[in-house]
C-alpha cells in the first residue's frame, strides 16, 4: 500500500470542469491489479498474434513498448530490430514535455505507462492513441481507449497481456494467419461442409466423416483439396464430433464470429455521425442520407441582428395582458418597467425569429404557458412568433425560425397537397444513368476509326464519384412552385418539347444528347434498323417491347434541370414548345457533404489504418441520395396468417395484392390504403441530369472538342464511365489539333487530376467529377448493357469482363467469356449459351434446392440504338486488300462468301446502308478483320 500512496499519477489525471465542490469523502474503493508486464519480461507472443502481416512486433517485450510504437509510427524509414536509440530520444522527448530529468538510470528503471497518462503522451506527441485488446482464449477484438484528441495523425496499439504491439492497419476480421492450416483453431479461417451430400435432415445423423468426393460441389465447379480434406478429419478429432450435425455446428459458428464482429466494427463507424445502425436506419441509403442531411445544416445563416428604433410597448396591450390572466385565472405579475428594460436588452429585437419590433408588432410572450403574465416568465417577441410558437419550447421554435430563414438553402419534400402535380411530373421523369454501345468492336491494327485510320489504343475513362460531384453542385432548393416560362434567370426544371436542329444531327450523331426512357417495340424496323430487324428474323429471337433509356435527337414534354438546359442552349439545340417551369433556388447545399467524404477518402490515403473509415466513407457517399427517388407507390405491407377463413378474408379486401403459401401458414401482400409520397424526388432528378451533363462535356467540350473524329471513336459509355478507340498510341500527347495544343495545357485540370506533382496528384484523386484513367489497352467487344470485354491490356491493368446475369466464379464460362467467345458473337453473329447454377426455394414444397439454368450467355441482340453495317474480311493480306489478292470475305448481313475482292466489293456495297464506309473504305486494310458494325440513333 505505501508503494501505491507514493505514486503521484492521481495527481496529474485531467479532470473534467465543474462547478460542484467536493464536501465529503464517504466510502473508497481500492482497485489492485496484478501487472504481469515487469522490467524487461518477455512474454510468449501466439503465432495469430507475431505472423498477422497487419502488425509490426518488437524483438523485446519490455516496459518502454509503448515507447517503442510511437518511435516506429513517427518514423517512416524505422526498423523494428532497430530501434533503441529511437526510443530513447522519444523518452527523452517525453521527459522534458513532463519536466523530469532524463538519465541513464531513469531509462533503465522505468515504470509502466498507464493508460490514464495517455492523455500526456498524445499531447507530447502530437498524436491520437487508441488501444485494443484481444481475448487469449477467443481472439476477439475489442477497444479498451478511444482518443478524445483532434490530432490526424493516429496510432492504433493492441495490449497483448499487457504488451503494447503497434497495428499497421486495422485488424482485419476472418482473416487466419497460422502456419498450419490443417492444424488451426484459431477460429479466424473459412470452414469446410459437404453442401451437396446432405440430401436429406438423416444425413446429419451419420456418424462417420463423409468421402473426399462428398465435399465437391457441382454448383460451384470446385473440389477440395487434399489438404483441405485432412483439415476436415483433423476437426473431426480435435473437436470430438459425433456427428455431420457437429460440423455443420462448427461449420457455421465459424460465420457467426467475423459476422457479429464485422456488425459490431460497422456499428463503431457510425456512431462517430451519433447514429446506430439498428434504430436509426433500416439500409445503408437510409443512414447515409440522415449522414447528408447532417452536414448540410451545420453552419446555417442565422438572421443580422442589427437593432431596432427604441419605443415603449402600448399601454393598451399591457391593459389586455392583464385582463387575459384574470379571464384565465393566471396570477399577473409584470411591470411596465420590467417590460421596458427587457425591450432595451434584446435591442428592440424578437426573441425568438430575431426580426426588428415596432410598438405595433411587440408583444409580452409567456416563457411557460401554464403560468401568467410574470416577470421573469416573458420573452418580448413579434406577435407573428408568438401566435405561431403556442406550446413549443422556445429553442425548438428558434430553431424552426433558422429554418425558415434558410429555407431557400435547404432541399425540402414535395409534402404538400398543392404539390402533387408537381410529384407525379418530376416521377414522370425520373431517367437514371444511360449505358450505351456506340461500337461493337475495336482492335489494334485491325479495325479502323470510322473507316479511316487504324486503331492503335483502347482507354477507358471514368469520372471519379460522378453521383458525389453532382450532389456537391447547385441543388434545387426551397419549396418548389410553378411558373410560366417567360424569364432566363430563374433556376429548376424546365417542362418543353426539344430537339435537334438538322444541320447538327451530324454533330451529335455519334452521343445523342438528349436522354429519355421509350418504349422499344423490337417489331418496328423503322425504330431498330434494317440490320437488326433482319436479323431478328433469321434468328428467332423472342425479344419482347420494353422501355428503355436511350439517347435521342428530341424529347416532348420532358423536364430538363436549368444546367442541362443551358449546356444545350448553348450548343444549339431547340425548344420548340414550352409548357411550365418548376421554380426552385440554387445553393450548394451539399458541398460541405461532398467535401467531407473525399476528404476522409484523402486521409485514408495517408493513413492507412483508416481503411475502414474510407470504406465507409464512399459507401455514404454513393448511397446517399438513393432515397430520394425511391417509389414509395409500390410499398407493401406483409403479414403471416396460419387461419385460413382469416386469409380468405384478406383476399377479399379490395387492397390485396398476393398470397404465398408457406408450408401451413401464408404470407400476405397488400397494397398500402395510404402513402405520403414527401421524399424529395426532383434531388435524384437533378443528380442523375448533372451526371448526364458531366458525360455530355467530357465527350463534346473535351474529347469531340480537342480531336479530330478521324482520331477517336467512342466504343461504349456507362453512367460515369466511357471507353474510346484512338489512332495513336499516347491520345493526349499525339492526337491533339495542333492549334488546340496550347489551349488543352492551360485547361487540362479541368478535366483530369493535376500530374506535376505526388501531393496534388494523391488529392486530386479523391476530387469528384474529375475524369481518370480506368483501363488501357489493344482491343475491346461490347455487345450490350454491362456486357464487354476488354482484352490485350497495358501492363498495369488485367483483362476486364462484364457479362451481366452470368455466372463468373471459380473459372465458369471461360469457354464463352473470352475474347474469341465475344468476338465469334459479333463477327458470326450467334449466340453463345451458358449454365447458371444455384439455389432457391421450391414453391411446392417451400424447401431449398438446387437449380441449373441454360441462359443466354452472349448475344449479338442489340435494339437499344439502330446499326449500320461495315463488312467482315477473313484471310490474312500481304498489304492493301487490292483486285487479284487472296482473301475471303463474308457478307454479315446475308451470309454470302466472297472469293475475290472485286465480287466483295460488289455484294457488300448492296447491303451499306447510306450511312456506312463505302465498299472499297470496308476493305481497304491489312489484318484478318478489317470491317466493323456500327451504332447510329435514330429514335
Amino acid at each position: 500500500m505505501g508503494e501505491i500512496l507514493s505514486k503521484d499519477f492521481t495527481e496529474r489525471i485531467s479532470y473534467p470542469s465543474s462547478s460542484y465542490q467536493l464536501k465529503e469523502i464517504t466510502m473508497a474503493t481500492i482497485m489492485i491489479y496484478k501487472c504481469d508486464h515487469i522490467l524487461s519480461d518477455n512474454i510468449e507472443i501466439p503465432k495469430s498474434i507475431k505472423k498477422n502481416k497487419f502488425i509490426i512486433n518488437f524483438p523485446r517485450t519490455n516496459n518502454k513498448c509503448v515507447f517503442f510504437c510511437i518511435a516506429y509510427h513517427l518514423e517512416e524509414s524505422a526498423r523494428p530490430d532497430r530501434m533503441m536509440a529511437s526510443v530513447k530520444d522519444r523518452v527523452k522527448e517525453y521527459c522534458t514535455f513532463k519536466g523530469i530529468k532524463y538519465s541513464a538510470k531513469y531509462f533503465k528503471e522505468m515504470q509502466p505507462i498507464d493508460t490514464m497518462e495517455f492523455d500526456q503522451l498524445e499531447d507530447c506527441f502530437q498524436l491520437a492513441i487508441n488501444v485494443f485488446e484481444m481475448d487469449q482464449n477467443t481472439l476477439e477484438i475489442s477497444k479498451l481507449r478511444e482518443s478524445e484528441k483532434a490530432y490526424e495523425n493516429v496510432i492504433n496499439i493492441l495490449d497483448y497481456k499487457g504488451h503494447a504491439i503497434d497495428i499497421a492497419e486495422w485488424i482485419k476480421e476472418g482473416g487466419c494467419e497460422c502456419d498450419d492450416k490443417i492444424r488451426c483453431i484459431c477460429g479466424l479461417g473459412k470452414g469446410l461442409f459437404p453442401y451437396e451430400y446432405i440430401k436429406s435432415f438423416d444425413v446429419l445423423s451419420e456418424t462417420t466423416i463423409p468421402a473426399k468426393s462428398a465435399f465437391d460441389s457441382s454448383l460451384r465447379g470446385t473440389s477440395i483439396s487434399a489438404n483441405d480434406y485432412e483439415r476436415v478429419k483433423f476437426v473431426w478429432e480435435h473437436y470430438e464430433m459425433k456427428s455431420i450435425k457437429d460440423l455443420l455446428i462448427w461449420y457455421n459458428n465459424l460465420d457467426v464470429k467475423p459476422f457479429v464482429q464485422a456488425i459490431q466494427a460497422q456499428r463503431e463507424l457510425f456512431k462517430r455521425f451519433k447514429l446506430d445502425i439498428f434504430t436509426d436506419g433500416d439500409s445503408l441509403p437510409g443512414l447515409g442520407e440522415k449522414v447528408m442531411y447532417q452536414t448540410c445544416f451545420t453552419n446555417p445563416d442565422k438572421r443580422p441582428r442589427v437593432p431596432a428604433k427604441a419605443f415603449d410597448l402600448p399601454e393598451q396591450r399591457y391593459l389586455g395582458y392583464i385582463e387575459q390572466d384574470k379571464k384565465a385565472d393566471r396570477e399577473f405579475g409584470m411591470t411596465m418597467q420590467h417590460l421596458d428594460e427587457l425591450l432595451e436588452k434584446q435591442k428592440y429585437l424578437c426573441g425568438l425569429c430575431y426580426c426588428q419590433l415596432t410598438a405595433e408588432t411587440a408583444s409580452a410572450d409567456r416563457i411557460n404557458n401554464k403560468l401568467g403574465h410574470e416577470d421573469g416568465n416573458i420573452l418580448i417577441s413579434c406577435i407573428a412568433c408568438n401566435v405561431a410558437r403556442k406550446e413549443m419550447p422556445l429553442k425548438a421554435f428558434r430553431r424552426k425560425k433558422l429554418l425558415e430563414f434558410n429555407a431557400d438553402k435547404l432541399v425540402w419534400s414535395i409534402d404538400k397537397e398543392e404539390e402533387a402535380e408537381i410529384y407525379h411530373k418530376m416521377k414522370a421523369n425520373v431517367a437514371g444513368g444511360p449505358s450505351i454501345i456506340f461500337n461493337r468492336y475495336g482492335k489494334r491494327n485491325e479495325t479502323k476509326i470510322r473507316g479511316g485510320q487504324l486503331c492503335k489504343k483502347v482507354i477507358g475513362y471514368g469520372a471519379n464519384t460522378l453521383y458525389l460531384w453532382a450532389l456537391g453542385n447547385e441543388m434545387p432548393c426551397g419549396r418548389l412552385t410553378t411558373i410560366d416560362a417567360n424569364d432566363d434567370k430563374i433556376f429548376g426544371f424546365l417542362e418543353c418539347d426539344i430537339r435537334t436542329p438538322e444541320h447538327l444531327k451530324d454533330y451529335f450523331s455519334e452521343m445523342t444528347p438528349i436522354f429519355k426512357n421509350v418504349e422499344i417495340n423490337c417489331n418496328d424496323e423503322n425504330i431498330i434498323g434494317k440490320h437488326m430487324f433482319d436479323y431478328k428474323s433469321r434468328a428467332s429471337t423472342r425479344a419482347k417491347p420494353a422501355r428503355k433509356l436511350i439517347g435521342s435527337y428530341f424529347g416532348e414534354k420532358i423536364l430538363i434541370y436549368t444546367p442541362l438546359l443551358k449546356w444545350y442552349l448553348a450548343h444549339g439545340m431547340e425548344i420548340t414548345k414550352t409548357y411550365s417551369f418548376i421554380k426552385a433556388s440554387s445553393h450548394r447545399a451539399f458541398k460541405p457533404f461532398m467535401d467531407d467524404v473525399s476528404n476522409d477518402r484523402r486521409e485514408g490515403d495517408v493513413h492507412k489504418i483508416k481503411t475502414m473509415i474510407v470504406d465507409l466513407s464512399k459507401l455514404i457517399g454513393n448511397a446517399a441520395f438513393g432515397r430520394s427517388g425511391m417509389d414509395k407507390s409500390k410499398h407493401k405491407e406483409v403479414t403471416y396468417e396460419s387461419n385460413d377463413k382469416t386469409v380468405r378474408t384478406i383476399i377479399e379486401k379490395q387492397n390485396f395484392h398476393n398470397v404465398v403459401e408457406l408450408a401451413g401458414s401464408y404470407e400476405v401482400s397488400l397494397k398500402k390504403r395510404k402513402i405520403k409520397l414527401i421524399n424529395p424526388i426532383h434531388l435524384s432528378i437533378a443528380i442523375y441530369q448533372l451526371a448526364k451533363l458531366r458525360m455530355l462535356q467530357f465527350y463534346y467540350d473535351c474529347i469531340d472538342y480537342y480531336f479530330d473524329r478521324s482520331d477517336y471513336q467512342y466504343q461504349e459509355m456507362d453512367t460515369d464511365s466511357a471507353y474510346i478507340a484512338f489512332s495513336c498510341e499516347k491520345s493526349f500527347e499525339q492526337c491533339i489539333k495542333p492549334e488546340l495544343e496550347a489551349h488543352f495545357k492551360e485547361h487540362k485540370y479541368d478535366w483530369f487530376p493535376r500530374d506535376f506533382d505526388d501531393e496534388v496528384a494523391k488529392f486530386d484523386r479523391r476530387t469528384p467529377g474529375l475524369v481518370k484513367d480506368e483501363w488501357s489497352g489493344d482491343a475491346m467487344v461490347s455487345l450490350s448493357y454491362k456486357n464487354y470485354i476488354c482484352y490485350m491490356p497495358d501492363e498495369q491493368y488485367k483483362v476486364k469482363v462484364s457479362a451481366k446475369g452470368v455466372q463468373q466464379g471459380h473459372g465458369r464460362k471461360k469457354d464463352v467469356l473470352n475474347q474469341e467467345g465475344f468476338e465469334s458473337v459479333v463477327k458470326d453473329q450467334i449466340t453463345l449459351s451458358g449454365t447458371n447454377k444455384g439455389f432457391r426455394i421450391c414453391k411446392e414444397t417451400q424447401g431449398i434446392i438446387t437449380y441449373t439454368q441454360q441462359k443466354t450467355a452472349r448475344s449479338y441482340w442489340y435494339h437499344k440504338r439502330a446499326f449500320n453495317l461495315v463488312g467482315f474480311a477473313y484471310g490474312k493480306a500481304e498489304g492493301a486488300l487490292t483486285r487479284g489478292a487472296t482473301v475471303k470475305v463474308k457478307l454479315v448481313q446475308s451470309g454470302r462468301w466472297a472469293e475475290e475482292p472485286a465480287q466483295a466489293v460488289e455484294l457488300l456495297q448492296e447491303e451499306l446502308t447510306p450511312r456506312a464506309v463505302s465498299a472499297e473504305e470496308a476493305l481497304n486494310g491489312v489484318g484478318t478483320f478489317v470491317g466493323g458494325v456500327i451504332c447510329t440513333s435514330r429514335i
